[in-house]
């Protein structure tokens, strides 16, 4: 079956369903059924689709970002809308759309690679789940563990996990800051 079924990852049906179009490829990319990305959002604060473009630089970097991860993204490749219900419906609205749209989405692609290549960000990210790579973290994530199983054994061990910073605010920086660098070195 993983070869019969694909899937399209929108950006606006990941914000309604509450993810991220990011985290949605990711998943898509990890089973190997990602096949296209419809590059339309929405408003968060209607709940509906609207169909703009996407036009979060940052955000659609990421996006790239994790379809390069998944290698194999079929035939689909990158769609958009164009549907009346749009702010911008007219031919001249349409076509400023589509053009800053394939832009951005190209400008992402480029920051996104550029990300991939110096690996800084897969150091980062492997590190903060290292401790997921034990065989016992493997199981419970395998489902092989049932809840109640981790937490008998939570409780025979005396458990009593403190948080612990990950430095959220740190590695967006970080990405914010090198994505700013090569955008000003791709134009400057």
């Amino acid at each position: 079956m993983k070869n019969e079924v694909r899937v399209s990852i929108e950006a606006n049906h990941a914000l309604l369903a509450g993810h991220t179009f990011e985290h949605e490829i990711a998943l898509a990319g990890s089973l190997s059924l990602l096949s296209s990305l419809d590059m339309n959002h929405g408003d968060a604060l209607l709940g509906w689709k609207t169909d703009p473009f996407l036009n979060n630089l940052l955000a659609t970097a990421m996006s790239m970002y994790q379809m390069l991860k998944a290698e194999d993204i079929g035939k689909g490749g990158l769609t958009f809308d164009a549907k009346v219900r749009r702010q911008s419906f007219t031919p001249k609205g349409l076509i400023e759309a589509h053009v800053g749209g394939t832009a951005l989405c190209a400008r992402a692609f480029l920051l996104a690679a550029r990300l991939m290549e110096g690996g800084e960000y897969d150091r980062i990210v492997a590190d903060r789940y290292a401790g997921w790579q034990t065989p016992e973290e493997q199981d419970m994530l395998g489902g092989k563990l049932s809840l109640k199983r981790i937490a008998e054994q939570a409780e025979v061990r005396g458990l009593n996990p403190m948080p612990r910073s990950r430095r959220q605010e740190r590695i967006e920086n970080l990405l914010s800051n090198k994505f700013f660098s090569w955008m000003e070195r791709l134009h400057g």
